[in-house]
């Protein structure tokens, strides 16, 4: 992808960090943001990242209660 889906710019950047995904969440979807609009979006598709980061944020809620049910059985 090499201009912004919103407002055509070419100042797109991946982004670093976010506060759903930390650092890893991010890398996995491809994050992209303008730096121009401020929209964010997947690089690769240039479409929204609202589904990817529902899946993924269900994915870690999942993963945490498995584990921490099986530290309860365990202990």
């Amino acid at each position: 992808m090499t201009n912004c889906p919103k407002c055509s710019s070419e100042s797109i950047k991946r982004v670093k960090w976010t506060w759903w995904g930390g650092v890893l969440g991010p890398a996995l979807i491809n994050s992209t943001k303008c730096e121009s609009c401020g929209h964010t979006f997947n690089g690769n598709t240039g479409k929204s990242n609202t589904t990817a980061i529902v899946v993924y944020s269900i994915v870690l809620i999942v993963i945490a209660f498995v584990v921490s049910m099986l530290i309860g059985i365990a202990s």
